[in-house]
């Protein structure tokens, strides 16, 4: 099971880094949204993404225990979301023809945006990771939110630049409601996955409780 799990991880961080790679590539800077400030491409929820998914692999081939799976709800998240708004309208995400032509590259548009729950799944269903609570989800992704609208407004501040143009055509009630919409997808998806891996690992819930009353 170990080697299984080291070559899972391998794998998935080699797909996530060569993504990773070409991003940078096909991006030129003149096109990050602050020109030449790399750190601005973090007003992209795929990009925020893409890093932790390649991190949590890294990290994870390294790990002497099972990794934490804090970051699987955020990323299932980002990937509904942005094929819902994409099959909705592309431009609600798409700023112009650039960004079109990147997205038209089908398997670097799958590696940031399909990716992400094919290894979820994966890495849900094979391990038992443990359960998080409830209230540090909520936590976590309150302070997650905080500063992404933080984030994506001071981009929007110092350059007229809108992380995705929804956010632009959009009066601000509208805007604060559609943000806070978007919120409770993540806390939903953390609720959805959280009983998905409590199902699947049923059986060693069980087995630890036994366990717990021998001692």
């Amino acid at each position: 099971m170990v080697g299984l799990r080291l070559i899972f991880h391998l794998v998935s961080a080699a797909a996530y880094g060569y993504t990773a790679w070409y991003d940078a590539k096909i991006v030129p800077a003149e096109f990050w949204p602050i020109k030449g400030v790399f750190l601005s491409k973090f007003v992209w929820l795929t990009v925020i993404d893409l890093y932790l998914q390649l991190f949590y692999h890294l990290w994870a081939l390294v790990a002497t225990f099972y990794p934490s799976r804090s970051f699987h709800y955020f990323a299932k998240s980002v990937v509904s979301l942005f094929w819902t708004l994409y099959f909705l309208d592309p431009d609600f995400l798409l700023h112009d023809e650039n960004a079109r032509r990147v997205i038209s590259i089908a398997w670097f548009n799958h590696g940031l945006h399909t990716l992400p729950t094919v290894t979820i799944l994966i890495d849900l269903l094979l391990w038992n990771h443990g359960r998080v609570e409830k209230s540090s989800a909520f936590k976590g992704l309150l302070s997650f939110a905080t500063l992404y609208i933080i984030d994506i407004h001071y981009v929007h501040y110092t350059t007229g630049f809108w992380a995705y143009p929804i956010l632009g055509q959009l009066s601000l009630p509208l805007r604060a409601a559609f943000i806070i919409g978007c919120a409770s997808v993540f806390f939903v998806k953390f609720v959805f996955l959280d009983a998905m891996s409590a199902t699947a690992h049923a059986h060693d819930a069980v087995e630890q409780k036994k366990k717990a009353k021998k001692h």
